[in-house]
């Protein structure tokens, strides 16, 4: 099954989107309060109104590009500056609650 799944986030016969380095704000993994669970801030150029994203499901591939789960994706904030006011805490908070909109 896992074979699959990578297979399927490769070739992108998913469920999956691409995600350019260069587009990468940051990523982590959150805190013991949010379970642990690896997630990355990123810049979407294809959403005009929510240009800040995060997701907690993701694969990154041999150039440094990323696979996302759109089911685990979340919209943050609609400019990078706005960004400069989410705590590392928020970011985390929404990190586990993209996890958690994936997981249902």
């Amino acid at each position: 099954m896992f074979k699959k799944v990578i297979s399927d986030m490769k070739s992108g016969n998913s469920d999956f989107f691409d995600v350019k380095k260069e587009n990468i704000i940051t990523s982590g993994v959150t805190g013991e309060a949010f379970g642990k669970h690896r997630y990355i801030v990123y810049v979407s150029p294809k959403d005009k109104n929510w240009k800040v994203h995060i997701n907690a499901d993701f694969y990154e591939d041999d150039d440094g590009n990323y696979r996302c789960c759109l089911f685990y994706d979340r919209r943050i904030c609609r400019t990078t500056a706005e960004l400069e006011n989410i705590t590392a805490e928020e970011i985390e908070s929404q990190a586990y609650g993209a996890y958690m909109d994936g997981a249902r």
